[in-house]
């Protein structure tokens, strides 16, 4: 199964971004550098994802976060995503990728990065977010859908927001997306993938509603401390939005107060990728065994030909 997982999310300044996604690679070899490894050894068989504060039990997937060179963020913290920070000699740099390796199938290993590894994926999964996060939404922006053809593939996209106090309308823009280019079997994987996008989405929600109320609280109080001490000049249409149109809003991790939400996102993505591609599997069935009339026909059939050659 080929099939890209990304988290999309609508910017005020710079727009639809892909902030983080994740694919399968087939037959790929490990990367030397230094790494910092979490391993998952559960021998049952994981269970649907329930939160993003403790990610799922996946089944024989060890997830690795690997660093090489020191990347620097080109974009704005809200657009780009904040992967764990690992040692390198003394000083510390951000992961590069995280990786997943399936152990129950070596072959295929599951990397998150800040954008897709393949050049040719990169307009295709551009062109999804777009549509994603502007054009192709349910009514009231919330819910999934489908949509795409097959020069850029097929994606189910399903829509959410979160609540921040920082952002314009109290509110930020997200989705998760599946790219693929078999449309029948995206189509069969819906039902679980609704599941898994809708389970993801309420617990970022839920999170964010908490530190979205803590914040509210702590600004009402400051406000009222503020209207005891002195008077303050209301702020006109024209000042907020000149302080607004080119404020970067914070990163997903201030957001939501989790340092390692993206290995969580990972941990989520991959479980996603590897029970998606057990949805569906090609099976030769042996078709039913020649009864006893046929057979009986046959025979007459093939002797009546060969009388028919002596004859002639």
């Amino acid at each position: 199964m080929n099939a890209l997982i990304a988290l999309l999310h609508f910017c005020e300044v710079h727009g639809p971004c892909v902030v983080f996604c994740t694919q399968a690679i087939h037959n790929s070899v490990a990367e030397s550098g230094s790494c910092v490894k979490s391993v998952h050894t559960e021998n049952d068989l994981p269970t649907p994802p329930n939160g993003v504060r403790s990610p799922p039990s996946i089944s024989s997937l060890r997830k690795t976060s690997i660093s090489t060179t020191n990347t620097k963020p080109t974009q704005c913290p809200a657009c780009t995503a904040q992967l764990p920070l690992i040692p390198n000699g003394q000083a510390t740099v951000e992961s590069k990728r995280l990786i997943t390796v399936d152990e129950d199938d070596p072959t295929v290993t599951y990397v998150g990065t800040k954008s897709p590894q393949q050049n040719h994926l990169y307009k295709a999964v551009r062109l999804a977010c777009v549509r994603s996060l502007t054009a192709e939404f349910c009514p009231g922006r919330d819910g999934p859908v489908l949509f795409g053809d097959e020069e850029n593939g097929y994606v189910m996209s399903y829509m959410f927001k979160l609540r921040d106090s920082q952002a314009r309308g109290e509110a930020r823009f997200y989705s998760l997306m599946m790219l693929m280019t078999d449309r029948v079997y995206l189509i069969s994987c819906w039902p679980f993938l609704v599941n898994s996008f809708r389970s993801m989405a309420l617990n970022l929600q839920e999170r964010a509603n908490m530190v979205f109320q803590k914040e509210k609280e702590m600004r009402q109080s400051s406000n009222y401390s503020i209207a005891n001490s002195r008077r303050v000049a209301p702020m006109s249409q024209e000042q907020f939005f000149r302080g607004r149109s080119n404020t970067s809003l914070r990163s997903l991790v201030d957001l939501l107060g989790i340092k390692d939400i993206y290995s969580q996102i990972q941990a989520q993505f991959s479980y996603i990728l590897k029970l998606s591609s057990r949805r569906r599997m090609e099976k030769i069935n042996q078709g039913r065994s020649a009864s006893s009339l046929y057979t009986k026909l046959r025979d007459e059939y093939l002797r009546k030909k060969e009388r028919e050659k002596g004859e002639h």
